[in-house]
């Protein structure tokens, strides 16, 4: 007596299966960079304004230095 298997093909994830997987690898990534940018922004402001004169600091402490606020007094 044998008896009939039924071949059964694997069943393909459905679309929006595939892409909530794909976001739930991803999504660690995005956290992660986003701590990433939040823990160097001192260290580039810092370094940022230590070429620029005290004023330059506290007037626009977030403007790149240029050629009237550029000073290297902080290296002497």
């Amino acid at each position: 007596m044998a008896q009939a298997v039924a071949q059964h093909k694997p069943i393909e994830a459905h679309w929006w299966y595939r892409t909530r997987q794909s976001l739930r690898a991803f999504a660690p990534h995005i956290v992660l960079f986003g701590y990433m940018m939040i823990a160097l922004f001192p260290i580039y402001m810092i370094i940022m304004n230590s070429f620029k004169e005290r004023n330059a600091i506290f007037g626009a402490p977030f403007q790149l230095p240029n050629a009237e606020t550029f000073s290297l007094i902080g290296y002497e």
